[in-house]
């Protein structure tokens, strides 16, 4: 927080822009959140060949535009929460995004049929917090992340996987997979942590054949 302000938590309406494919009265939904500093349109591109046109996705925009001038424009991506890595604190932590993310889903899917959330990077910290809001979550993944054992909930009542690569050099992979094995103890259904032998930050082939073995 930005020193002599106040804070104060108002309710307000909230914009989430989004995409959607595939097929909206599948049995089952599936939402992608992006990493930081990304769009829809860059995780789309990066786990297109995961994409199932039976079932029904989702892939919104993170809450918090981030725009940049450039010479042809104004290019906007977008962030899900802030972390301050000096203070090791959050400015604004996962209690916004999964509130506005709550709404979101609820509203398209008023049936709360099933739902399943993929998340990289910062998407992938997001993603147990945000299957712990909805209680229609039956399956959490999330790569090259870092699960937050210190502030989840002490059950975690829905599937959850890790899927990180071993030379990561944006998330520390070690670190992650730790946090994981802490988190072992309040895991009540089917959950692992898998590594990507020699994966980079970067989503190549070998993370693409993990998602599609979980989903």
């Amino acid at each position: 927080m930005i020193e002599n302000c106040k804070r104060l938590f108002v309710e307000a309406p909230a914009l989430i822009d989004y995409q959607e494919f595939g097929d909206p009265n599948a049995e089952k939904i599936h939402i992608l959140l992006h990493g930081f500093g990304q769009n829809s349109d860059i995780i789309l591109e990066d786990l297109k060949d995961i994409l199932d046109p039976k079932s029904y996705w989702l892939i919104p925009n993170g809450v918090f535009p981030m725009p940049k001038k450039r010479a042809e424009g104004i290019s906007y991506k977008f962030a899900w929460y802030f972390y301050n890595t000096v203070k090791e604190e959050y400015y604004i932590d996962f209690t916004y995004p999964c509130g506005v993310l709550k709404a979101f889903i609820n509203q398209v899917d008023p049936k709360r049929r099933p739902l399943t959330i993929i998340g990289y990077s910062q998407g992938g910290y997001l993603a147990p917090f945000l299957g712990q809001a909805i209680e229609q979550t039956e399956k959490v993944l999330g790569i090259n992340c870092n699960f937050r054992h210190d502030m989840l909930e002490e059950e975690v009542d829905f599937e959850l996987y890790q899927i990180h690569g071993s030379i990561d050099p944006i998330v520390d992979y070690e670190n992650s997979k730790n946090s994981f094995e802490l988190l072992k103890p309040r895991l009540k259904r089917d959950s692992r942590h898998i590594t990507i032998d020699k994966g980079t930050h970067s989503l190549g082939p070998d993370f693409i054949d993990e998602i599609k073995k979980l989903i």
